[in-house]
């Protein structure tokens, strides 16, 4: 009982003492290796981030494109930019930025600015002018940090490229289509004319040979022929005009009389003359409220879309009724010029191909397809639109919309 305690657990003891020394070198050859391969990975890292530096910086300076940041009330630049900009090497306040900027831009670079906080990246195009040589496109993308990165205060980093180059190739590209669509409309008008012009053009010569070299001819067929020449000769003569009066108006040497115009007077001028032309079983009906309504317009010009419009309803309605009228919008200060009838209807892939030139529902209805277009050009030269409701065998409704007057 008096064996010392060493004595006793003499080879146990020896035991956990060796176990212990193995687990404690293995946990230092753990730590040892835990630490090899962290420092590899920084090693790794490193290299991967100087390789990106590297690349980064070669990509910039071959380019106009310089890194900023934004800490605080301060933006820190690429030192290329303050040799750019011959700025000192020190933070840019955002004053000074703004006083680059184009003024259209500052609205929406203010917009930009303050949605910063919210909004993770931004990519927007400004105008600037770091070197006093003109505005120059730009490209300004940026990513927003978050607010811990930073002990609390987010950080912008970003990119500023010019893009004056592609903006200008952009300009480019877009005259080049103007010109090929110029090409192509011209080409389009020319085959409507030469189709136009060769239909009546071929009746009157036909039917003026059958009158010269035709002695066996009545009279009767004579004052038909004679009727059918004088018909097509008025078509061929409208023609003319109507292509004349559309050059005119869209190359703006087409003066306008405009005057404070009564539309009720005007449409009741309207109505007294297509009341004797307009006939059973058609009932033509004038609805005009007792407040009138007064526009900035030419009188003769705003006439003459009213009657092309009238014009097209007696074409194509048979029976019902042709409604003429208009309608004060107190909410908009404008007034609404309508004619409605009870008609074939227009499709709905057809409403906005009737104000194209030459364009026609059948090709043997009476016109040329120019009327809906100059009535659109000479409402939109007197500051106000077309609109179009239509249902197929029910009906069209063409208003004109003007802004009112005092």
């Amino acid at each position: 009982m008096y064996i010392p305690f060493t004595e006793r657990y003499h080879y146990t003891l020896l035991y956990i003492a060796v176990l212990s020394g193995l687990l404690l070198l293995l946990l230092i050859a753990f730590l040892i290796r835990s630490l090899s391969v962290e420092r590899r990975r920084k090693r790794e890292a490193q290299h991967s981030l100087r390789y990106e530096h590297e690349t980064l910086t070669l990509a910039i300076s071959g380019s106009s494109t310089y890194v900023w940041r934004l800490e605080g009330e301060g933006i820190i630049c690429d030192p290329h930019f303050y040799d750019l900009i011959r700025h000192p090497r020190e933070r840019i306040t955002l004053d000074e930025i703004i006083h680059f900027l184009h003024p259209d831009d500052r609205e929406r670079f203010y917009r930009g600015y303050r949605a910063s906080e919210n909004v993770h990246t931004h990519k927007g195009h400004y105008r600037f002018d770091f070197t006093g040589g003109g505005y120059e496109w730009w490209e300004l993308r940026y990513s927003t940090l978050p607010a811990t990165v930073s002990g609390g205060k987010y950080i912008i980093t970003g990119l500023l490229q010019n893009i004056q180059d592609v903006k200008d190739h952009e300009e480019e590209l877009i005259q080049a289509r103007r010109l090929a669509e110029r090409a192509e409309l011209k080409q389009s008008f020319l085959n409507n004319m030469s189709h136009e012009i060769r239909t009546p053009l071929n009746a009157i010569a036909g039917f003026a040979n059958l009158l010269v070299y035709d002695p066996e001819l009545s009279e009767t067929e004579k004052r038909e022929y004679a009727g059918i020449i004088d018909t097509n000769t008025k078509l061929l003569l409208k023609l003319v005009d109507d292509v004349l009066q559309l050059s005119r108006m869209e190359t703006a040497n087409m003066s306008f009389d405009l005057r404070r115009e009564s539309v009720r007077h005007l449409l009741e001028a309207v109505y007294r003359t297509h009341s004797v032309l307009i006939k059973p079983p058609l009932e033509f009906i004038a609805d005009f409220p007792a407040e009138d309504a007064f526009v900035h317009a030419d009188r003769m010009r705003l006439t003459q879309v009213v009657t092309n419009f009238l014009n097209n309803a007696g074409k194509f309605t048979s029976e019902g009724h042709i409604r003429l009228g208009y309608v004060r919008l107190p909410a908009t200060r404008e007034v609404s010029i309508y004619v409605e009838d009870t008609g074939i209807g227009i499709p709905q892939e057809e409403r906005e191909m009737i104000f194209a030139r030459f364009y026609k529902r059948s090709e043997f209805s009476q016109g040329v397809g120019l009327g809906l277009p100059i009535c659109k050009v000479i409402v939109e030269r007197l500051g106000g639109r077309i609109e179009v409701k239509s249902q197929v065998g029910r009906g069209s409704r063409f208003t004109v919309v003007l802004p009112c007057v005092e």
